[in-house]
């Protein structure tokens, strides 16, 4: 049974169809802007060291977020799994394998502020990085 909307979106997302062409948890940086990566951990209590993305670079692997601190101090964007992310001038925009995946990133990524980062320690690092 499924009990929680992550397993339901994923069960669901299963039986869409998968575009080839978006590359699993990308970030492009295509903006005059630095920016850095908070990887991917199985382990919240484990903090992994955030990565550097100088603009006009990418960064290929799963990560969780990015703290971009010329387009939004004090916030970091979350991006849920299966969906990359390409930062412009002032924006980012999200592809994932599917609308299942799109849906489930409109819910729970995006632009965090420091109450949510209170509530994942984790991303604690990464916010500090957006200010």
């Amino acid at each position: 049974m499924l009990r929680s909307p992550m397993r339901l979106f994923c069960a669901l997302g299963a039986l869409l169809s998968i575009d080839p062409n978006v590359a699993l948890a990308d970030v492009t940086n295509e903006g005059h802007y630095d920016l850095w990566i908070k990887p991917e951990t199985t382990d919240p209590g484990n903090a992994t060291e955030l990565i550097f993305l100088p603009k006009n670079k990418s960064y290929k692997g799963s990560q969780d977020g990015i703290a971009i601190p010329a387009i939004s101090r004090n916030a970091v964007f979350k991006i849920c799994d299966h969906c990359s992310a390409a930062v412009r001038d002032n924006s980012v925009k999200i592809k994932c394998e599917s609308t299942v995946y799109a849906a489930y990133q409109r819910l729970f990524g995006g632009w965090k502020n420091s109450q949510w980062v209170a509530e994942h320690p984790d991303w604690r690092p990464l916010f500090e990085k957006s200010q």
